[in-house]
């Protein structure tokens, strides 16, 4: 008997002594955590999640879980604001991989230890022990959405297991009758219900990813979380697009005529998103009012309309198809990408397509570079017996004249893409990864790897194909490209100083092709309107600049008039 009470006491003195069984001990955890780096303290919180289970066995389920809901309420502001860096132009390129790896790992850490609390055998006999489970649902669900859309900002999709998890969780939420109850998951945040959240998650699904940058994406999520037309019925009705197997770890499928149902099979309707984002769209285009939610979505205006227009084709019951078929086309590409690049390429390409030569006026410039050298590092040869100089043979093949303009930091900047088919307009290829300086609407240029043409593109789609490999579709532009100068007519105007070009207030620029009326220039350059001259090996132009065509990071795709 007295060895039994000794047993207790120890077990309740250990028990008060652990850093989470308190307030005292959760304010002193929390203390001992900095707020200065978002990611770290991620990775702070994490390594408590990690050892949930051990903390359950030490002091309990109440106390474990009421640990992990203060701990994940103290790290909210952080993993928000980091996703808000991870989505940010400015710093996204440096921050990806270690603010996309920190968001992924806590929101998979967050999903397990909330799981692991929601059993079928759970007993909630009071109005606020459900309330309490239920935000606790809510918030696995918003970590479940948040780790597939993560998946989706970098192009992959969601694997299986992810929609096993979320189908499980729905199934016990079923029993303990948790699944529409609404709570804030969060302080300061909108309501929300279990299912609620999982339907989001599950219609991003229809958003047409592969057409649209990151901040489009958390811009869709946006207008699902805050739409009312997200069905989910038992039964397929006239406006029924899509189904998806409660029971089963899958995707939603597309729905088939007579298609035979299920008691585990539920119909979503993509048709019905269409009236709340037409009304969305009117409170933009206006802008009056608009959503509070849109001013926390860190997408520019311009990222907004043409997701909307992205948004409209496609949420309806007949999405848009490939205007021209594709064919298949096998064969290797070299790539390169951005503004200044691709017109380098393209003036070295049509320096070796005129065949023209390295040597002026009687100097080679081999030999030039060759006693630059030897004045800079010295020479091993006799001073009384000067070497003889090799002679070099003429280069004359527009291939070897191309490669020896393509420097060495030329090819190290190259990508090799592989070519699985084409059209008239434009061509898929498989890359060996989907990286961030992979957007949609990057300029880039391409050549076959034996041929000497480079050619310039827009990446449109960035997703997998069948095999289920990183893929990029390509809207190839008109050809031949040729370099050029341009500098404002009059006045040197307000663009030229955001330009990089060859002084006297002359810019780079690329005329895309002498047949058409396209211009390539530095990003923000574009003034409707203004009168350019345009300098290039086939004279001087004087051209009127028309119309914004696209914009990309880099540069501004114009159409222009040619006045004389």
């Amino acid at each position: 008997m007295f060895n039994k009470l000794i047993s207790r006491f120890q077990e309740r003195k250990r028990t008060s002594e652990h850093p989470l069984a308190s307030d005292a001990g959760l304010n002193a955890v929390m203390a001992d955590i900095s707020d200065v780096d978002p990611r770290r303290l991620l990775f702070d919180i994490d390594h408590w999640l990690e050892g949930t289970e051990a903390s359950v066995a030490e002091i309990g389920p109440v106390l474990a879980l009421r640990a992990l809901a203060r701990l994940d309420q103290f790290s909210r502001p952080s993993a928000r604001h980091l996703l808000s860096r991870y989505l940010s132009v400015g710093e996204r390129e440096y921050l990806t991989d270690s603010a996309w790896s920190a968001l992924e790992t806590h929101a998979e850490q967050q999903f397990r230890c909330y799981r692991s609390f929601l059993t079928p055998s759970l007993e909630l006999p009071t109005e606020d022990d459900k309330v309490r489970m239920a935000r606790c649902a809510a918030r696995a669900m918003m970590a479940w959405a948040l780790r597939k859309k993560l998946q989706h900002f970098r192009y992959r999709r969601p694997a299986m297991d992810l929609w096993q998890d979320a189908h499980e969780l729905l199934d016990v939420l079923g029993r303990l009758r948790l699944m529409k109850t609404f709570v804030v998951p969060y302080r300061n945040e909108e309501n929300t219900t279990p299912l609620g959240e999982y339907l989001i998650g599950l219609y991003l699904e229809f958003v047409p990813i592969s057409n649209l940058v990151p901040q489009q994406i958390e811009f869709a999520e946006g207008v699902l979380r805050f739409c009312d037309g997200l069905d989910l019925s038992s039964q397929p009705h006239e406006q029924s697009t899509h189904s998806i197997d409660l029971s089963a770890a899958k995707a939603p499928q597309r729905l088939k005529p007579g298609e035979p149902g299920s008691s585990t099979l539920r119909y979503c309707s993509v048709p019905r998103l269409g009236s709340g984002l037409m009304r969305l769209a009117a409170q933009v285009k206006k802008a009056e009012n608009p959503p509070e939610w849109l001013a926390q979505v860190p997408a520019t205006r311009e990222q907004i309309d043409s997701a909307i227009s992205i948004l409209m084709a496609y949420w309806t019951s007949a999405p848009p198809k490939r205007g021209k078929d594709r064919v298949a086309r096998k064969g290797e590409l070299r790539v390169m990408l951005c503004f200044g690049l691709a017109r380098r390429m393209i003036a070295a390409a049509n320096f070796a397509r005129m065949g023209r030569s390295f040597k002026y006026e009687g100097n080679d410039v081999d030999r030039i570079v060759r006693q630059f050298d030897e004045a800079r590092f010295g020479s091993v040869a006799a001073k009384d017996a000067p070497a003889a100089e090799p002679v070099a043979d003429e280069v004359k093949s527009p291939m070897e004249i191309l490669r020896r303009l393509e420097t060495g930091g030329d090819q190290a900047q190259m990508e090799s893409w592989m070519q699985a088919d084409g059209s008239d307009t434009g061509l898929g290829v498989i890359v060996p990864a989907v990286l961030p300086r992979h957007r949609i609407g990057l300029l880039v240029c391409l050549r076959e790897a034996d041929g000497i043409d480079w050619r310039l593109g827009l990446i449109r789609r960035i997703g997998r194909d069948a095999a289920n490999r990183p893929s990029i579709g390509v809207e190839t532009l008109g050809w031949p490209s040729i370099c050029a100068l341009a500098k404002p007519v009059g006045e040197e105007s307000a663009w030229t100083k955001v330009a990089d070009g060859g002084g006297h207030g002359w810019s780079d620029a690329i005329i895309v092709s002498l047949d058409g009326r396209d211009l390539v220039l530095p990003a923000g350059t574009f003034v409707s309107g203004l009168e350019v001259e345009l300098r290039s090996e086939i004279g001087l132009w004087r051209v009127r600049l028309d119309n914004l065509l696209d914009r990309g990071p880099d540069y501004d795709r114009i159409e222009f008039t040619r006045i004389s």
